[in-house]
């Protein structure tokens, strides 16, 4: 949290963070025994990300009359491991998320039969976190779109996309302190480059996106707000409609669910 990590050495700061420094020394030279393959496939200053993958991720959140307040979400990715991640209240804030197994090169069908060696790298696990909620009622997702391009500034520490999202489930109580969180950091991006959406327990959503060398937040006007893998800021509902299928059928879905939700009340 206070020194961020070195991105271009993903492994290294995680070993770093885990082991006193012998025990780090010698875990970072026999690394490849137990992690295959690199993880570390970032550009510190956001890079080019690899679109080489088919982008069908969608998050809605609504707030009922009631007050009740959802948050759906939907990882549509080819991977099949998924990792259910609970952290419990010690230094930070108690949550729950899920981890894309593939990023900790685990997507295997022999998941398993591996033994503990194999199983080394889910000690990374709580810090590639793909979307989660913590016990204050903040819920935050990603989405990958290709126009991202966060701001750089020297004086801030640097994470990945997924390790943030790790300090803001720790440390934040409501959306207003996942947005500060966010902007204290340089956001580097592994493999794709995304945006966010987070909600807090009083219905407060905003989209976060990293546009041009900056940090744009997009509230919602309405009652719900949908973020599938296209830019909001700035545009209209009509053209968030128009750029995407899913927008749409998002937005149509929480007014219906809305309904529902009301009729159940």
């Amino acid at each position: 949290r206070r020194k961020g990590m070195d991105p271009h050495q993903i492994e290294d700061s995680f070993i770093g963070t885990f082991f006193p420094s012998p025990i780090a020394a010698i875990a970072r030279r026999v690394k490849r025994s137990y992690i295959p393959a690199e993880l570390n496939h970032v550009d510190a200053d956001g890079g080019d990300a690899d679109q080489g993958h088919s982008e069908h991720c969608s998050t809605v959140t609504f707030e009922s009359e009631s007050g009740k307040v959802f948050f759906g979400r939907n990882f549509d990715w080819p991977h099949d491991a998924c990792l259910l991640v609970r952290v419990h209240d010690n230094r930070g804030i108690a949550s729950v998320s899920v981890i894309d197994l593939h990023y900790l090169n685990l997507n295997r069908s022999d998941l398993e039969r591996t033994n503990l060696i194999d199983r080394f790298p889910l000690l990374f696990a709580p810090y590639y976190v793909m979307d989660g909620m913590n016990r204050k009622g903040v819920a935050i997702s990603e989405m990958s779109v290709e126009e991202a391009e966060a701001p750089v500034d020297e004086e801030k520490p640097k994470l990945i996309s997924a390790t943030l999202m790790r300090i803001v489930l720790d440390y934040a109580e409501s959306t207003e302190d996942a947005i500060m969180l966010i902007k204290n950091y340089n956001v580097c991006f592994p493999e794709t480059r995304v945006h966010f959406m987070v909600c807090d327990a009083t219905g407060d959503s905003r989209v976060v996106e990293f546009i041009d060398g900056e940090v744009q937040v997009t509230s919602s006007g309405n009652s719900w707000q949908v973020c599938t893998n296209s830019i909001v800021w700035n545009k209209s509902e009509e053209e968030k409609d128009s750029e995407c299928d899913r927008y749409r059928l998002g937005s149509d879905h929480a007014l219906r669910l809305q309904g529902l939700v009301e009729h159940a009340d």
